[in-house]
């Protein structure tokens, strides 16, 4: 019995007291002339005396046993990272768990997963591709026109336009159309305007000077005419250097027009603001290259 471990050990001794037990009482029961009536009846009532002792006997033993200790799970993260990586050089799998008896379950990390890097394009080529038509020959001094109104006014203000191109032809630079018609839309248009230096910059192998304009109009009854409309219009004008990035001018002007109708207020209005912004918007073009 040396060889099984101290729990089946002691298993074994008390079974075979309690079984020895059995053996003592079935003995005394059955003593004595086994054939006669008394002996055959104390043979018949000591069987399952014996069974129900060897029973009594192993359940005894069963609550003696100790429980069994717990075994816990433990993780060492570190170890388990630097197995992972020795092992497995093209990736890190998800750790083991490792039991260390006696010691308190801990939460088994988790390494978060790295998405692969988007392949996408920048802000300026998404720009260039969707707003700009790169024009056939490149001229040395060539301007870029863009002129907007609001989005709900359907009006093109042709008189502007036409006093702003004719300004930077008087100037004697050539104007080049480089901008898809989809540059007035709102957010086209919103991004040229914002004068950001990155997309200016990207459009210089295109053109030298960029004049983008905004146009909006306000249209009120006259407290003086009550007959009369009163229409004002407003403009806005940043000329942008495609070379630096920078805007180098800035004009803000209104303009005040009246009618009897928002035809003719608008009209008048556009009149009044031509004359007030060609003065200086034909000097802040002089010199430009």
């Amino acid at each position: 019995m040396s060889g099984l471990p101290s729990g089946q050990f002691v298993d074994y001794l008390v079974i075979g007291v309690f079984a020895a037990a059995a053996v003592t009482v079935f003995g005394a029961l059955v003593h004595g002339n086994i054939t006669s009536r008394p002996g055959k009846i104390r043979a018949i009532i000591a069987i399952p005396i014996l069974i129900s002792l060897t029973i009594l006997g192993h359940v005894v033993v069963q609550s003696l046993m100790p429980p069994e200790p717990a075994i816990h799970v433990q993780i060492d993260p570190s170890a388990v990272l630097s197995e992972s990586i020795s092992s497995h050089p093209g990736g890190v799998p998800s750790p083991t768990p490792t039991a260390a008896p006696g010691s308190a379950p801990a939460t088994i990390p988790r390494f978060p997963s790295v998405e692969p890097a988007r392949k996408g394009k920048s802000s300026i080529e998404s720009f260039i591709g969707e707003y700009v038509a790169a024009p056939a020959k490149r001229i040395n001094g060539q301007w870029a026109i863009v002129i907007v109104a609001r989005p709900d006014d359907r009006e093109n203000y042709t008189k502007v336009v036409n006093m702003v191109k004719e300004a930077v032809t008087e100037a004697g630079h050539p104007s080049v159309a480089i901008f898809r018609p989809s540059i007035t839309s709102k957010n086209g248009f919103n991004t040229l305007f914002a004068a950001d230096p990155a997309i200016s910059r990207s459009l210089h192998e295109y053109c030298d000077q960029i004049l983008v304009g905004k146009v909006t109009s306000d249209l009120q009854n006259n407290p003086v005419y009550p007959e009369l409309l009163k229409l004002t219009l407003t403009i806005d004008i940043k000329i942008i250097s495609t070379n630096t990035g920078n805007v180098e001018h800035q004009i803000h002007a209104s303009a005040v027009g009246a009618g009897s109708d928002g035809d003719e207020a608008r009209s008048n209005a556009e009149e009044n603001l031509v004359a007030n912004v060609k003065a200086e918007l034909r000097t802040s073009i002089a010199g430009k290259r």
